[in-house]
């Protein structure tokens, strides 16, 4: 952060300016790609022995359902071990996904989604309360999912030994099996320590054991996250947190969401300079995100060319880039319409889309998020009031001028 501080006049934002986002990019890594391998040949050995006793009929449809019912019972017990192990340390319920399927909570309220894009069978993101120990806890936490596999596996093999002996080689004694099996690749896969776009558990370990730096930068933007969720403004962020968010860059997800962070604040305190120059290195990384993350920062892009550039063109150019742009939700849309109104000079057409905007944070949020938004959302309605006076200022002493 303060590397980038240093340099206020006239920084290169050649991305930003560019309008284009950079062309996306699937990381290939060598273990990755050997490691998927490995585990496909040993998921194929260990479902073998199993398919081969399906049932008496051998029927490739049944197989099919209980292959499928296993994998289902497997994903939602690993993520519910995250969700109990994140309790137990203290963390607090932010989202879960399983397959399309995600429940999230924004703002105090739940909301359901399905979705196509999906980087993982199954995922659960979890807000840390306070950073106390937060070392410690994050470790539990991440081994919450394979420990609910690993418990899961002397579990089904006491149901089928013990308590319901005749199951046999029945279907249901067929889905155990499966069951235990999938349980096994899934604590391979998780505590495998695997790079890709988004870390494994096993790599997440590694890591807080292994790399202070990346760890703290870690720790920083979950800390950085509570304070947003606990109703913190950007701007009171702390300077020491923001420090360590973007203190490692190593081309990573944890990278961009430091700079992502350091974006906001900047961009709530009004330091163009600073907010223009994370906004950049937020785009140097988006050629690894998903298309939704994409959608993103590329509208992003647009509000800041329209509010802090007064670029109207700039703006629409980076509309352009968005992948689903009628999924925009409807606030970040009423935002990004305020912005562009303003560069075009159409402050009534501003004034009714911060009114919409300010009218849905009222019915849409709750708590201290609401009390944030609106406190921003009213400071924000008086910067577009200075403006307006400021051009009708403009306006008539160039008319004076003419006349003269």
């Amino acid at each position: 952060m303060p590397e980038l501080e240093q340099s206020r006049t006239n920084p290169p934002t050649p991305l930003l300016d560019s309008g284009v986002l950079p062309p996306r990019v699937v990381r290939k890594k060598k273990m990755s790609t050997i490691m998927a391998i490995l585990v496909l040949i040993a998921g194929i050995a260990l479902l073998l022995p199993v398919i081969a006793f399906v049932d008496k009929s051998r029927n490739p449809k049944v197989g099919c359902v209980l292959l499928i019912s296993a994998l289902a019972l497997t994903v939602p017990i690993h993520e519910l071990g995250y969700l109990i192990a994140g309790w137990m340390a203290g963390f607090r319920f932010s989202v879960i996904h399983i397959g399309p399927f995600s429940l999230t909570l924004e703002h105090g309220r739940f909301k359901a989604r399905m979705t196509r894009e999906m980087i993982a069978d199954g995922a659960v993101g979890m807000h840390i309360k306070s950073v106390r120990r937060l070392h410690r806890r994050l470790l539990i936490g991440l081994a919450g999912g394979s420990a609910a596999n690993l418990l899961s596996i002397p579990a089904a093999f006491l149901l089928v030994g013990n308590v319901l002996s005749d199951l046999g080689e029945t279907r249901q004694g067929t889905l155990a099996a499966q069951f235990v099996v999938f349980s096994v690749l899934s604590i391979i896969v998780n505590l495998w320590p695997t790079r890709a776009v988004m870390l494994s558990d096993g790599a997440r370990i590694e890591m807080l054991l292994c790399s202070r730096d990346r760890s703290r930068r870690w720790m920083s933007v979950l800390a950085l996250v509570n304070l947003y969720n606990n109703g913190i403004r950007g701007k009171d962020w702390k300077p020491t947190w923001l420090r360590s968010a973007t203190c490692v860059n190593d081309n990573s997800l944890d990278a961009f969401f430091g700079y992502w962070l350091a974006y906001a604040s900047a961009n709530d305190r009004r330091d163009v300079v600073v907010a223009g120059q994370y906004l950049e290195k937020c785009l140097e990384l988006s050629y690894m995100l998903p298309l939704s993350m994409r959608d993103m920062v590329a509208q992003e892009a647009a509000f800041f060319a329209a509010w802090f550039r007064d670029d109207a063109s700039l703006a629409y150019r980076w509309l352009t880039q968005l992948h689903k742009p009628r999924v925009m939700p409807r606030s970040a849309q009423l935002r990004l319409d305020v912005a562009l109104a303003c560069a075009r000079r159409d402050y009534d057409a501003a004034e009714r889309s911060w009114q919409e905007g300010f009218r849905l944070i009222e019915s849409s949020t709750s708590g201290r998020s609401r009390e944030w938004m609106k406190e921003a959302s009213l400071e924000w309605r008086q910067q577009i009031l200075e403006r307006r006076v400021q051009d009708i200022t403009v306006s008539s002493n160039a008319d004076e001028c003419h006349s003269i």
